[in-house]
């Protein structure tokens, strides 16, 4: 994403790695990774372009994400939050509308 451009390269790549995989767990049907220094040079730079390529093997064949169909189903933490989450939302909604 272009608003987490720096200039910092390790930055980008540590934003690139959080952002792809938040989209992973988050369901994303597919995934492609552009280099950080994309809008400014399309080509990108040689760190940029490697990293880029790199977290998508990454992902895919070391975390192997692409064989998993839900990759947060069955996180009991993950569970009991978006419960909590639920529960506490109806519970506003009713008392807004009484």
């Amino acid at each position: 994403h272009e608003s987490t451009l720096k200039q910092d390269m390790y930055q980008n790549m540590i934003a690139a790695s959080t952002q792809s995989m938040a989209a992973v767990i988050g369901g994303v049907q597919n995934l492609w990774v552009v280099p950080a220094d994309n809008k400014e040079n399309p080509e990108g730079n040689t760190f940029s372009r490697r990293i880029a390529r790199n977290l998508q093997h990454i992902l895919r064949l070391e975390a192997r994400l692409d064989k998993v169909t839900d990759p947060a189903a069955g996180s009991r933490f993950i569970e009991q939050l978006t419960l909590m989450i639920a529960r506490e939302a109806w519970e506003a909604f009713r008392a807004s509308i009484s």
